[in-house]
């Protein structure tokens, strides 16, 4: 089974660079920046453009979280979740809630650990809350947040850049006791994209922009064998 993953499209819905699989996972992040804090402006563009995109996808089945640029959907749940209901393909949003497709169990989540006033964040406590409604035997795990420790350091050349880890760690106590066996996040845009290890987990950022909010990154293409629930990259 071939699933792709991509991160952080800020309102760029890039044709043609989307391979055909069955499911893609979109790790949030979605609005346009100029539109992220109006609500109506928001649902309009999510309805009309970002689900025709989706549907235009080369893809059996859309999964989708938000992040933190995402306020619509951290105050529009029901409407969300509806409009993925009647889209009239095969897409699934999901806030912090799991999935079977074809046999794959997929959780997502957009939480993201607390910094500055954006959608979806919370403290420690009530995100490890959150993450451990993952299934144990989960097979994908999508977040919008870095687990701490993973791919979770800046790698461009920006003032504000630290070199240090800054992922969430709540999400990475969560990954320690479920164990899926993948993490596709975003948030971070330059951070390492490619395969780190936490535990038992393969980690990947799968963000397609860069710092200056520019496409960046190819898609991150996985090839999974169902039997043995093996990645080859």
């Amino acid at each position: 089974m071939k699933v792709v993953g991509i991160s952080d499209l800020h309102g760029y819905l890039p044709e043609n660079i989307i391979p055909e699989c069955v499911i893609l996972c979109i790790a949030g992040d979605i609005l346009p920046l100029d539109i992220q804090s109006n609500s109506s402006k928001s649902r309009k563009w999510f309805h009309h453009e970002f689900l025709s995109w989706c549907k235009r996808q080369p893809a059996a089945h859309v999964v989708l979280v938000a992040g933190n640029h995402d306020f619509y959907f951290e105050d529009h749940d029901y409407d969300v979740h509806k409009m993925c209901d009647d889209a009239g393909f095969d897409i699934h949003y999901l806030n912090n809630e799991n999935i079977t497709i074809e046999g794959v169990n997929i959780f997502g989540s957009p939480d993201c650990h607390i910094f500055y006033d954006w959608a979806f964040m919370y403290d420690n406590d009530v995100e490890k809350k959150h993450f451990l409604n993952m299934w144990r035997g989960c097979d994908i795990m999508v977040t919008h947040d870095a687990p701490y420790g993973t791919s979770d350091i800046c790698m461009a050349d920006t003032p504000w850049n630290t070199h240090e880890h800054i992922g969430n760690l709540a999400l990475k106590d969560a990954i320690l006791e479920r164990e899926p066996r993948y993490c596709l996040h975003g948030h971070l845009h330059t951070a390492n994209h490619e395969c780190e290890i936490l535990g038992k987990t393969a980690v990947y950022n799968v963000s397609y922009i860069d710092e200056a909010y520019k496409p960046a990154f190819e898609p991150l293409v996985l090839d999974i064998d169902l039997v043995d629930h093996h990645v080859k990259i």
